[in-house]
Order: C-alpha cells, then sequence, then structure tokens
C-alpha cells in the first residue's frame, strides 16, 4: 500500500506507520468536530469546517474535546472535513469490530521529502485524503 501511496504522490514519501499515524488523527478530528458540532450553542462555520460559538459554549468544549483547542483560532481550519465525512460516516469499525493487524511491525527505512509542496499542510492532508479513499473503495 505505501509503494501504491508513492506512485500517486510522488511529492511526498512516507513510511507506513506515518502514513497510518495521519489517518488515524483526521479520524480522531473529524470524529470530534462531528460531535462538537452537535454540542448545543455551537454554531458551524461553513467556509472553514469549524466549530463556533460563545466563550461559555468554547470553555465547554475544550472540557469534553481537549484537542478541539487547535481549531479555535481565527485561521484554523479542516477543510477534509466534508470528503472524510463521505469516507467515514456509517464505516467506523468500533468495539468488537475494531481489528488492528497482529502482522509484526519491521523496521522502514525512513523516507524523506522530495520537492517543496506550497501548502505542505494542507497538500499532506489531502495526499492522505486521497489515499484512504481509493483504499475504501
Amino acid at each position: 500500500m505505501v509503494k501504491e501511496f508513492h506512485l500517486r504522490n510522488k511529492f511526498v514519501s512516507y513510511t507506513k506507520a506515518q502514513i497510518q499515524d495521519k489517518e488515524s488523527q483526521l479520524k480522531r478530528d473529524y470524529k470530534m468536530l462531528k460531535a462538537a458540532r452537535m454540542q448545543s450553542g455551537s454554531k458551524w462555520k461553513e467556509q472553514r469546517n469549524i466549530v463556533e460559538g460563545s466563550v461559555a459554549m468554547r470553555e465547554k468544549l475544550m472540557v469534553t474535546f481537549p484537542k478541539i483547542k487547535k481549531f479555535q483560532n481565527n485561521k484554523a481550519s479542516f477543510l477534509v472535513f466534508d470528503a472524510l465525512g463521505e469516507l467515514y460516516d456509517g464505516h467506523l469499525a468500533e468495539g468488537t469490530y475494531n481489528f488492528t493487524s497482529i502482522e509484526s511491525q519491521h523496521e522502514e527505512e525512513t523516507l524523506h521529502q522530495i520537492d517543496d509542496v506550497e501548502d505542505g499542510a494542507q497538500a499532506e492532508e489531502e495526499s492522505a485524503l486521497n489515499w484512504l479513499r481509493n483504499e475504501m473503495v
């Protein structure tokens, strides 16, 4: 799978563990924002795909979702929210059906980014998301 990812995304290079970590982070952030969006008093900012609201509501969200802090500044956005919704809604394995491979992990050679990208973080999320979409099909 890693080789396929690199064939599709020639400008980045990651290990299998790095790709899995990024996917886990995106899933965690998506679930957190989706749950926060349902909280009473929250407002959804469609252009940036983040939750907004009163100071009291934001403080309540910070208690419930400590990691939501990274989405509380004026520049924060989560542009892949809708795409992740298409990918994960109804397909999140939890509890009994949540399977983690028991295959032993072996050390992989650390890979390095090949070319610079103007917006590295956004390109990284989009690359990971495109790869995940293709894997889910």
